[in-house]
């Protein structure tokens, strides 16, 4: 379980030890959304759904295919050549790090474990990508 700042929490659930499942889902008090296939390399489908009336409206969309190395590395390319900040930074995969251990170590220890509060909305995310650079 994470608790942040802001209120929500999320409930995740990893295992090396069962089946894989990749799907993510996000609930909330209006809405709900889930990726098929979240952490595949395609076929990705989204389910947007929220209540109409009585009933659940539910939208489906299929998300494009992309190959993610090609276009990282061609995006690293283009930063290295024009000299620009990669959108991400090898601070994002430090904290990504840094997630894991306190997940483990709240594992180890049965309590939770609290890190700093960042303040930026997204303090691991260069600037966004312009129109051709992705």
């Amino acid at each position: 379980m994470l608790r942040f700042p802001s209120g929500v929490i999320a409930n995740c659930a990893s295992s090396y030890s069962l089946h894989e499942n990749r799907n993510f889902r996000v609930l909330g008090s209006k809405a709900s959304a889930e990726i098929a296939n979240a952490f595949g390399y395609e076929g990705q489908k989204l389910y947007i759904s929220r209540r109409d009336g009585q009933a659940e409206a539910t939208i489906e969309l299929n998300l494009g295919v992309k190959n993610q190395f090609s276009l990282e590395m061609d995006h690293m390319a283009l930063c290295v050549r024009d000299n620009f900040e990669p959108r991400t930074k090898g601070a994002e995969g430090l904290q990504d790090q840094v997630l894991m251990a306190a997940i483990y170590q709240s594992a180890q220890t049965g309590k939770p474990v609290s890190l700093p509060v960042v303040t930026h909305s997204d303090a691991f995310r260069g600037p966004p990508p312009d129109e051709g650079r992705e």
